[in-house]
């Protein structure tokens, strides 16, 4: 899969893994034809993995989701990256 086209944030229309409505999902093989709608406009999906007091942000986030998780305090005495 390519997603083509520059991310213009003002553009983030909050669906599918493009990440603004003017970029364009490309499908290069067949593999993942059943899910080309879904992929190109669907709804945004996240998941929290947790271990310990780690926690780990996996898919593209929806508006509101990257900014929460950002603002979550780090745990003391561990290293918070960004």
């Amino acid at each position: 899969m390519l997603i083509d086209g520059r991310y213009v944030a003002g553009l983030n229309d909050d669906l599918g893994l493009r990440g603004s409505s003017n970029q364009q999902v490309h499908l290069l093989t067949g593999r993942l034809a059943h899910a080309a709608a879904e992929l190109a406009g669907g709804r945004r999906r996240t998941e929290i993995r947790l271990r310990g007091r780690t926690a780990l942000l996996v898919g593209v986030p929806g508006h509101g989701v990257a900014e929460a998780f950002d603002h979550v305090p780090a745990a003391a005495g561990t290293n918070h990256q960004e």
